[in-house]
């Protein structure tokens, strides 16, 4: 009988919180899930960003080989599954300077992130390159 008092309440929170996240382009996250974290070998790792019906982000952590590597992942909004950009639907290294990612990944999530970037990979000191010599 309490539930059939307050279920009127309980749907139009529901709504309202939907209707946000629509408009907003992201769904809301499972407040019973942790959000994941960061690779434990990362250095740096950006706030995720929206990018379609993805959100998107740049780590900074050891590369196999020598030094530091930029890495990026992406997730289905709403997912907590980070995965690599090499597994992307488009992804193709021949494809130059965009690699079948999003054309809008560099605006929305390396360039706002450059200079936290540069700190992690240690170029603070070094000059920083224009927007056009900028690649993958």
């Amino acid at each position: 009988m309490a539930f059939e008092k307050t279920r009127p309440k309980v749907l139009a929170y529901v709504q309202v919180q939907l209707m946000q996240a629509v408009s907003a382009r992201a769904l809301p996250r499972n407040p019973w899930k942790d959000e994941p974290e960061l690779p434990t070998d990362a250095v740096f790792g950006s706030t995720p960003a929206v990018i379609g019906d993805n959100e998107w982000r740049v780590i900074v952590r050891p590369s196999v080989l020598d030094g530091l590597r930029t890495e990026y992942q992406w997730r289905r909004i709403g997912s907590l599954t980070w995965r690599q950009a090499g597994e992307w639907p488009t992804y193709n290294y021949n494809d130059g300077m965009y690699m079948g990612c999003p054309r809008s990944l560099a605006d929305k999530v390396f360039f706002p992130n450059e200079s936290a970037i540069r700190r992690a990979l240690g170029l603070v000191g070094v000059s920083q390159p224009s927007q056009q010599a900028f690649t993958f």
